[in-house]
């Protein structure tokens, strides 16, 4: 078994021929996502060498695929160009599909229900697993696995899937079954403990998970080493952020501030993975609140990482620059608060005078650009000022149109398609009309669908923006190119446009051999939920077995639209003992997706089949982890939305050993 094992990897499949590794992981990017500039379009660059990714290694020169709860894939080589709309949807998608909600489960703790606290949803049906479930069956069997098994695959895995319930059992606590694996001497297993600990949310965890990220004494005795080495440290300060986002405890809030602010403080004795897990922890901190002191917090977060940000100089600080201005958007959030009303415009003059530096033939570094355009694209619907925020869209559009970095300039018209507005509206219906075939129109559409999605949200409207919809579904029957039509196909979805259902259902069923195109029909047909195209879908999805880019999309499309009989053919699948990595993934991934608590007793039962493959052992731990999920969109979620996945370190996502790695 390779070292890092079990991680989907799904989206490489989207851009490979190559059998794909991976078990109980979540692929949601490339490789190696700073590759040299001549992969990136129209001239581009793709990133400052100097600030590199790991190894900065070449497309040729093979890279590793993603990771999830333990389970982490091979090395196959990458070439995919990593300006393609696809890795932008793959690491965004989450919010949009929003399938828990879809399938409408409880969130109200009781016996019968158990989700993520304080959040109210009504029950649409009684098939989601219920407390008793949970505390009976699942914890005491996973339980039982990590008591059972040394082996790594299994043990991260099931640490994963507890970390994801996140509930302590009448009879034992989950903390101390993680803690226990943090004296392992496999590198992989003992990051995945100290992740583990912060997943959980359980404030238990926070001393330990300090005391490894500092390297303090007790730190080194929790991992009975001389000293705790770089990504275990790393993978702390990323459970750090991540205990602290959901817990309400400002004080608690205070001490992760203090202890990550600190290590960006003696940067030049920390490592880069450490920093940008430092700047990434600090922006999962979520200082909500009216209280004062939640007010002087965020305000103390905000001004920690702007001046980080501006002291930042050099080509070698760039890397790590260039993850504090979407740090800096997630700390703001989409709630305008009335004490810090004056953050957003400031931010957003700094970050246009950024924007605008590159068109002066400036020397900007690529990726700090295109973080700069994303985090105007969700800092700007929080700005008051209507002069300011006009000069913003304009600014969006120039770079778009004379930018020299390819990625910020499709990231523009993300960043327009997220702030919405009738001026943002024509500009990219224009762009839309007039823009390339190839690179250009996939990127439109994916905006103007983003665009009227947020729109109807915002104003609680059914009806579709028909004259959008028009013009997505006229180049949609004009192109050829599937990679261009897939794009055309979720803008659609995304816009709810359902007089395209029956286009869009044509093309699947002539489609079915190409599995890219048709996996992005399912997903469009699911969000404008086309419930017409459930049969179609699970036929697809049961004759997909070997297919596994296509059996995830169409399962997850299938998830979306509510549809419960296909966990059935799902726990078919896990059963058969497979060694195809790619496929254990995509199953698993479906069958927590669909949630059916119908699935838990054949699934433990694979959990403990001796006659099975162990990665199939592996992954029902992934799926009963899934299932029983306390979270409503994925755990990694909150790091991968909006995040610049092009300035990458390793320990953020290598494709098979990332934090964004993991299912």
């Amino acid at each position: 078994m390779k070292k890092h094992s079990i991680i989907l990897c799904v989206l490489l499949s989207v851009f490979s021929n190559t059998q794909l590794l991976a078990h109980g992981g979540q692929f949601r990017g490339p490789g190696d996502v700073q590759p040299p500039a001549s992969t990136d379009p129209a001239g581009g660059s793709g990133g400052n060498s100097a600030a590199g990714g790991p190894g900065n290694r070449t497309p040729s020169g093979g890279s590793t695929l993603p990771s999830a709860g333990g389970l982490r894939p091979a090395s196959i080589p990458l070439g995919p160009d990593l300006s393609r709309w696809q890795f932008w949807w793959e690491f965004n998608k989450a919010p949009y599909l929003d399938l828990k909600r879809q399938l409408g489960l409880t969130v109200e703790a009781s016996d019968e229900s158990y989700m993520a606290a304080g959040d109210k949803l009504k029950v649409r049906d009684n098939l989601q697993p219920t407390r008793r479930n949970i505390r009976d069956q699942i914890l005491p069997r996973l339980r039982q696995a990590i008591l059972r098994w040394d082996q790594r695959d299994m043990l991260s895995a099931c640490m994963i899937a507890l970390a994801k319930i996140g509930m302590d059992h009448p009879n034992f606590r989950i903390l101390p079954l993680m803690r226990d694996q943090l004296r392992s001497s496999d590198q992989e297993i003992r990051e995945t403990a100290a992740l583990a600990m912060g997943i959980s949310q359980m404030p238990g965890g926070l001393e330990d998970l300090i005391d490894l990220v500092e390297d303090k004494a007790r730190g080194r005795q929790l991992m009975d080493r001389s000293e705790v080495d770089e990504r275990s440290r790393s993978f702390a300060a990323y459970g750090l952020g991540l205990l602290a986002h959901s817990s309400k405890d400002l004080d608690l809030k205070r001490r992760v501030f203090a202890c990550l602010s600190e290590l960006l403080q003696n940067e030049d004795h920390v490592s880069r993975n450490l920093q940008v897990a430092a700047i990434q922890g600090l922006s999962l901190l979520n200082p909500r609140g009216e209280s004062y002191s939640a007010r002087v917090l965020m305000e103390d977060c905000l001004q920690f990482l702007a001046t980080y940000y501006a002291n930042q100089v050099g080509a070698g600080s760039q890397l790590m620059r260039a993850h504090v201005p979407t740090a800096l958007a997630r700390i703001l959030g989409d709630e305008q608060i009335s004490a810090l009303s004056a953050w957003p415009e400031h931010l957003l003059r700094i970050l246009i005078a950024d924007l605008k530096a590159d068109r002066r033939g400036r020397d900007r570094d690529s990726y700090v650009l295109q973080s700069v355009v994303l985090s105007i694209g969700r800092i700007a619907g929080l700005c008051r000022d209507e002069k300011l925020c006009r000069e913003v869209n304009q600014a969006l559009i120039q770079h778009f149109l004379k930018g020299k970095d390819a990625q910020s300039r499709y990231f523009c018209l993300i960043a327009l398609g997220q702030i919405g507005g009738a001026e943002n509206r024509r500009a990219l219906l224009e762009i839309l009309n007039n823009g390339g075939r190839a690179l250009v129109k996939p990127w439109a559409a994916i905006s103007l669908g983003i665009l009227t999605h947020e729109t109807r949200l915002r104003s609680h409207e059914k009806e579709p923006d028909r004259e959008v919809g028009k013009s997505l579904l006229r180049w949609f029957d004009e192109l050829k190119n599937p990679d261009a039509k897939a794009a055309l196909a979720l803008g659609l979805g995304l816009c709810g446009y359902t007089e395209s259902a029956d286009t869009l259902r044509e093309q699947l069923l002539q489609a079915k051999s190409q599995d890219q195109f048709a996996g992005y029909l399912c997903i469009s047909l699911a969000l404008m939920d086309d419930f017409r195209s459930t049969a179609d879908l699970r036929g697809i999805m049961r004759s997909s077995s070997r297919r596994p880019e296509l059996l995830r999309q169409s399962a997850t499309a299938l998830g979306r639209l509510g549809d419960q009989r296909s966990a059935v053919d799902l726990v078919d699948l896990l059963e058969t003992g497979s060694q195809n990595l790619a496929k254990l993934s995509a199953v698993a991934s479906a069958i927590s997706l669909i949630g059916d608590r119908r699935s838990i007793d054949p699934i433990l039962e694979i959990l403990f089949d001796d006659e099975l493959t162990p990665l199939s052992r592996a992954f029902a731990a992934v799926a009963l982890g899934g299932i029983a999920d306390k979270e409503l969109l994925p755990w990694n979620s909150k790091l991968a939305q909006n995040i610049n996945y092009r300035a990458n370190v390793e320990t953020l996502t290598d494709g098979a050993a990332g934090i964004l790695d993991i299912l």
